[in-house]
């Protein structure tokens, strides 16, 4: 999907539009699951983390400034919510300084393109 149109799907969903929001949500939900695999190796956590991203993304595309910066938003909440699993599930193994940096890019919910 290139950016016009998935601009104008967001447009649609921000007035309500349930359909818009599917054809986003099925736009995104390959790519968001395939990154969460890769990162908590579980199917289960991935679709976990599958869910979390849309709901996210559903809850802020007001707040998205620029409609066709969507899909660098859904993918970075994606991997933020994979590391805040990983952490949850504690199996998230690093050092000090490496936790600091996940910290800067993961916690971020008030990012907006």
């Amino acid at each position: 999907m290139d950016y016009n149109a998935l601009a104008c799907l967001v447009e649609r969903a921000r007035q309500g539009d349930q359909d818009a929001f599917q054809r986003i949500y099925d736009a995104f939900s390959k790519t968001v699951f395939y990154t969460a695999i890769k990162v908590v190796k579980n199917q289960e956590d991935a679709n976990d983390v599958l869910q979390e991203t849309m709901i996210t993304l559903y809850k802020n595309l007001d707040s998205i400034e620029n409609s066709r910066a969507v899909f660098h938003y859904v993918n970075k909440v994606a991997y933020s919510h994979c590391i805040r699993l990983l952490r949850k599930k504690k199996l998230l193994g690093v050092d000090d300084d490496a936790e600091q940096v996940l910290d800067n890019v993961a916690d971020d919910d008030e990012f907006v393109p």
